[in-house]
C-alpha cells in the first residue's frame, strides 16, 4: 500500500482509531498499511483486544465511546462478524456506532450477506480491487471517510448547544432581549432555501455556569410561531422555549379584577395559555372548545414568588429603570398616556378612573401570573375584550402562544409566556407603549432566567 497518498500529515492529529484486522494474507498487509498511513497522518491508534465482551458489559462502553473511528478490514468471518456488531450498537450519547465504522473488502464480497446488512444499518463499506489497494486508490477513499467524519465531529464541537429557545414576533421585542444577552452571536445560515436567522447568547445560571440560549424572530400569528418554535425544536436540543413580547392588558374595570396596567407584566400562570378562538358550533351557539396548556412549572413557581416578593420586585424595577433610561431607545411613557376607556360607545368614551394603592407607588411596573388568551385576531374594543375575559379569565391577549405552546407539547417541551403590556385590547390601541413594554418583558423575563439553577435533567 502506498504512503504517499495525497493527504496532509497531520490531517488525523489527535483523531483516535482502531483497526482491526485478520492475520490472514492479503489482510494482515493491508491492515498494516492502514496503521503506518494513519499514524503518519497523527491519527492515534488504539486496540479493543475483546470487543465482544466490552459490548456486553455495559460500564465498559467507555471503551469504546472513546475511540473516534473504527476501520474493519474485512474479508474473514471474524472481521465481518464485529462490523456487524458493532453496526447494531448504540453509544452512551445514543448515537449508532454504524456512523463511525468504516469497512473495506474485496469487491468479489459486494454482492454477500454481510455487504447488504451493512449497507442496511448506514456502514459506509468501501469494495477494493486488488490493484487499488498498490495504486493507492483504496487508501484515498477509505482515509477520506475517517477524514470527512473528523471535519464533522469539529463543526459540531463549535456548534453552539443551547437548552433554552426565546420567541419574539417583532423586531423591537427581540432587540430588546438580545441587548440583555452576554457573549452574542449571529447565527445565520441557508439550508434548503430557508433562511434560518439565530441570535446565541447566554446568561448567567443561579448557581454557578451559563445558560445558551438561542433566540428568533418569528413574526405576528399562531401558525408561523408554531413553525418557527418546531424548527428550534428541531434544529437545537432545547429542553423548553419561552416566548417573550407585548400583549394586550385585560385591565380592572371592576373591584374584582387584576389591576392590569400599561408597562405591566404577565406571565402564563398555572393555566397557561388558552386559545380562546378555538370554538365548537352548536345550536345555542358557538361553545369554548379550547384545553388550556400548562407551562413549564418550575417557571411558573418562580415567577410566583418574584411577583409576590418586595424586594425581588424591587431587584426587577431598579434592572428595567436602568435599561428604560430617559436618554434611551425604550424609556417609559408619560403617566398621563395610560388611560383607560371604556369605549363601548365610540363618540363618547368614558374615562374609567382608578385609585392608587402603596404597591404600585413603589414600583413602575407589576408582575401578574394568570392564563393568557392567544387567537389569531386582535382584540381592539371593551366590549370584545369584557366578553374574553369572562368567557376564559384570561388577564391579557396575544397572537403567538398557542402556536409555540402547542409546537413545544408535540415536541415532548416545555414553554413559557411573558408579556409586557402595551396596551388594554380597546379601540385606544397604539403603539406608544410598545417599546418600553418590550423591555419590561425582556428585563422579567432574564431576571427569572438568571434566577433559574441549571437544569440537570430534560424538562418535561
Amino acid at each position: 500500500m502506498r504512503e504517499d497518498c495525497g493527504l496532509p500529515d497531520n490531517v488525523l492529529e489527535g483523531w483516535t482509531v482502531r483497526v482491526r484486522h485478520s492475520k490472514q494474507e492479503p489482510f494482515l498487509t493491508i491492515g498494516q498499511g492502514f496503521k503506518e498511513l494513519l499514524r503518519a497522518r497523527g491519527a492515534i491508534l488504539r486496540d479493543v483486544p475483546d470487543l465482544d465482551h466490552v459490548l456486553s458489559v455495559s460500564h465498559q462502553q467507555e471503551r469504546l465511546d472513546a475511540i473516534d473511528s473504527y476501520l474493519m478490514v474485512a474479508g474473514t468471518t471474524n472481521v465481518s462478524a464485529e462490523a456487524m456488531e458493532l453496526a447494531h450498537e448504540r453509544c452512551s450519547s445514543g448515537a449508532w456506532f454504524s456512523a463511525r465504522t468504516v469497512v473495506t473488502m474485496p469487491k468479489g464480497h459486494g454482492e454477500g450477506f454481510i455487504r447488504k446488512r451493512l449497507a442496511f444499518h448506514g456502514v459506509v463499506t468501501e469494495l477494493y480491487e486488488d490493484f487499488e489497494v498498490e495504486d493507492g486508490t483504496l487508501c484515498v477513499r477509505t482515509l477520506d471517510h475517517i477524514i470527512s467524519r473528523k471535519r464533522e465531529a469539529e463543526v459540531l464541537a463549535k456548534k453552539k448547544n443551547p437548552r433554552l429557545g426565546i420567541l419574539t414576533a417583532l423586531t423591537v421585542e427581540m432587540e430588546a432581549f438580545t441587548s440583555l444577552l452576554n457573549d452574542v452571536e449571529e447565527d445565520v445560515t441557508r439550508v434548503d432555501g430557508v433562511l434560518r436567522n439565530y441570535v446565541h447568547g447566554t446568561l448567567p445560571a443561579r448557581n454557578g455556569g451559563k445558560h445558551e440560549i438561542v433566540v428568533v424572530r418569528t413574526s405576528a400569528g399562531n401558525a408561523v410561531s408554531a413553525a418557527l418554535a418546531e424548527r428550534l425544536f428541531a434544529d437545537f436540543g432545547l429542553d423548553e422555549v419561552m416566548m417573550v413580547g407585548i400583549a394586550g392588558g385585560i385591565p380592572r374595570v371592576a373591584p374584582k379584577h387584576d389591576d392590569v396596567r400599561l408597562g405591566d407584566i404577565v406571565v402564563s400562570g398555572r393555566k397557561g395559555v388558552i386559545q380562546y378562538d378555538h370554538v365548537k358550533e352548536r345550536v345555542t351557539g358557538p361553545q369554548p372548545a379550547h384545553q388550556p396548556m400548562a407551562p413549564v412549572r418550575a417557571f411558573v413557581d418562580l415567577a410566583e414568588t418574584i411577583s409576590g416578593s418586595e424586594t425581588a420586585m424591587a431587584a426587577f424595577n431598579t434592572r428595567l429603570a436602568e435599561a428604560t433610561r430617559e436618554d434611551g431607545p425604550y424609556k417609559r411613557p408619560h403617566a398621563r398616556t395610560d388611560v383607560l376607556r371604556d369605549d363601548r360607545d365610540p363618540d363618547n368614551p368614558v374615562t374609567i378612573r382608578r385609585k392608587k394603592d402603596e404597591r404600585r407607588a413603589r414600583h413602575a411596573s407589576l408582575a401578574f401570573t394568570g392564563a393568557v388568551g392567544s387567537a389569531t385576531k386582535v382584540v381592539k374594543s371593551h366590549e370584545e375584550r369584557e366578553r374574553v375575559r369572562e368567557d376564559y379569565g384570561v388577564i391579557a391577549v396575544e397572537m403567538e402562544g398557542a402556536g409555540v405552546a402547542e409546537a413545544a407539547m408535540s415536541n415532548g417541551k416545555g414553554f413559557f409566556v411573558v408579556r409586557g403590556i402595551c396596551d388594554y385590547a380597546n379601540d385606544g390601541k397604539n403603539d406608544g407603549w410598545h417599546r418600553y413594554a418590550s423591555m419590561a418583558a425582556a428585563v422579567f423575563a432574564v431576571h427569572l432566567i438568571e434566577s433559574m439553577p441549571l437544569s440537570t435533567t430534560k424538562t418535561v
